[in-house]
């Protein structure tokens, strides 16, 4: 579930429109980092880009209220930190798993927003 918090004071601050402009491109710059991440699973590749992409999604995620979404990038980021492939490896596929659905759900509470607007 998203930091609603978060997502309301967008809202407040730019408007519903703006705001559902900007988690619109939120989710293609998410998509386009994790397909990064999907790469670098299937053919490996520097490990300080793949660390970079994990930082990028934490701060990306924690602004827009994907709270899991951040968690899941800070595990990859300091799994790169320490090295260990295997960790690196098993920390990619969980941020391959929980981000999406954490930004699909800042999407749909957002929507969900232009719906009872």
């Amino acid at each position: 579930m998203p930091n609603i918090e978060i997502l309301q004071q967008l809202i407040k601050d730019i408007g519903l429109e703006p705001a559902q402009k900007l988690i619109n491109m939120f989710q293609k710059d998410v998509d386009e980092r994790l397909d990064f991440i999907h790469e670098h699973l299937e053919t490996g590749g520097d490990v300080k880009a793949l660390r970079d992409q994990a930082h990028t999604l934490k701060g990306l995620c924690l602004s827009y209220g994907a709270k899991l979404g951040s968690e899941a990038a800070k595990d990859l980021q300091e799994a790169c930190n320490d090295g260990d492939e295997s960790l690196i490896q098993a920390k990619a596929h969980a941020a391959l798993e929980i981000i999406p659905i954490d930004v699909k759900a800042v999407a749909t509470f957002i929507a969900t927003c232009s719906a009872n607007a």
